[in-house]
């Protein structure tokens, strides 16, 4: 149905079918033609128009916001991706040197441990010779000596056998370094 008619109390355009049907109680029905002398000079348009300008003047302003907003995010991007890349060389900078201090440490230690096991070694085979130089002269005078010599012989030995237990005591039986 083509629109013939204009209704004043709503502000609308209608065909026969509805101003007769809707619009039959309202008092200012017209004919398309009456409503529309003048538009170009009435306030209706003016309001239009102005409200074209006041969206186009908004539509601009969100054009402009989101185009920044993109530009900001961009940049964002940018600076988060800097800030990763510069935090994982400071991680790799602390790993490295907390890399060089272990390996440091580890070298100290064996070092130091390597020291204290010659160290010990070297007590170990002084003692050793000294009590096989104990079990030679025992053996000895067991087949050579008399009975005397060989009590005499067994008192300075057991002092000794247990002085050589105790210090045995405080070696270490095994050092490990994992």
């Amino acid at each position: 149905m083509a629109l013939e008619f204009y209704c004043s109390n709503h502000e609308s355009l209608c065909c026969r079918t509805c101003s007769v049907k809707t619009h039959r109680t309202c008092g200012k029905i017209l004919p398309i033609e009456v409503a529309a002398r003048g538009i170009k000079s009435s306030v209706m348009l003016n309001d239009v128009i102005a409200d074209l300008k006041g969206l186009l003047k908004t539509v601009a302003k969100l054009v402009e916001d989101r185009a920044k907003n993109k530009e900001n995010i961009g940049k964002a991007k940018a600076t988060t991706l800097q800030t990763i890349v510069k935090f994982k060389r400071q991680l790799i900078q602390e790993l490295d040197e907390l890399e060089k201090k272990l390996l440091t440490e580890i070298d100290e230690t064996e070092k130091n441990l390597t020291k204290k096991a010659e160290s010990e070694l070297s007590d170990i085979e002084i003692r050793c010779k000294a009590i096989v130089d104990l079990s030679e002269q025992l053996e000895f005078l067991t087949k050579h000596g008399s009975e005397i010599q060989i009590l005499m012989l067994l008192n300075t030995i057991r002092v000794d056998i247990s002085k050589q237990e105790n210090d045995f005591q405080k070696f270490n039986p095994v050092i490990r370094m994992c």
